[in-house]
């Protein structure tokens, strides 16, 4: 829950978490313990929404509203390096496409 809509909000902003997270001064590893379920203290939720320009209720409620596709399609016709996932993603949700950009751009940071 929380981990999804942190890698939503960083492909949003054109991060993948890893890059997200050291911008905001974390440990690459900390992304891990997110992925694996972990859950920042309130501080740290408030830093990171502040980040991002969201609210703390916007990183913990469950997909908010990641299923809203209009949403997806505007942020991967802003970054030309995606858009052949746009042409691919027809009816896939919203919140696998985010997890997948997430996955392409660690990939690109690890190469």
């Amino acid at each position: 829950m929380f981990y999804d809509n942190f890698v939503r909000l960083s492909v949003r902003k054109g991060l993948s978490p890893s890059a997200a997270a050291e911008e905001m001064g974390f440990k690459r590893s900390v992304v891990s313990r997110w992925k694996a379920g972990a859950v920042p203290r309130q501080a740290t939720l408030q830093r990171i929404a502040d980040f991002f320009g969201a609210n703390v209720k916007e990183l913990v409620e469950d997909e908010m509203d990641v299923e809203n596709v209009d949403e997806v399609r505007q942020a991967l016709r802003e970054r030309p390096d995606l858009r052949t996932l746009f042409t691919v993603a027809t009816g896939v949700p919203a919140s696998a496409i985010y997890k997948a950009i997430a996955m392409i751009e660690e990939y690109k940071e690890n190469q």
